[in-house]
């Protein structure tokens, strides 16, 4: 299920960058002609520090929007998955689900969903047939 461990981490990377978001605007706010860097070390140290800052946004800004994208793509071809087992590997990877909530869910008993995820999670067969999608 390299898929949804793919898409997992996608969207932890995506968690990630908009609080560095958040921090270089706070950063930028700081150093800004008006800001308190501006008055505690010149204008010239403000210039110098707000560009760099408004540079390594743009370039956050562009790492999200990549993901962004991947994330829909990974999302359509999950989309895509029928039966069982992505089912059950959907809610336990994305969802972060245990056993009793999938069971719940999905009108199956607890023991049934714990031996089909030991069987996939064992079955390297299960994994590269997703690869292949």
């Amino acid at each position: 299920m390299q898929i949804m461990h793919s898409y997992s981490d996608v969207l932890s990377e995506i968690e990630v960058i908009k609080l560095q978001l958040e921090l270089t605007n706070s950063e930028i706010e700081y150093w800004y002609l008006d800001g308190s860097g501006s008055h505690k070390y010149g204008a010239n140290a403000s210039l110098i520090q707000t560009e760099k800052l408004i540079k390594s946004r743009n370039e956050l800004f562009e790492r999200l929007q990549v993901l962004e994208r991947a994330k829909e793509k990974i999302e359509t071809l999950m989309n895509r998955f029928e039966g069982t087992e992505y089912k059950i590997a959907y809610k336990r990877i994305i969802e972060c689900k245990t056993h009793k909530e999938i069971a719940s869910d999905l009108n199956l008993t607890e023991q049934y969903i714990r031996r089909l995820w030991m069987g996939m999670k064992s079955n390297k067969e299960a994994t590269d047939r997703l690869k292949n999608i």
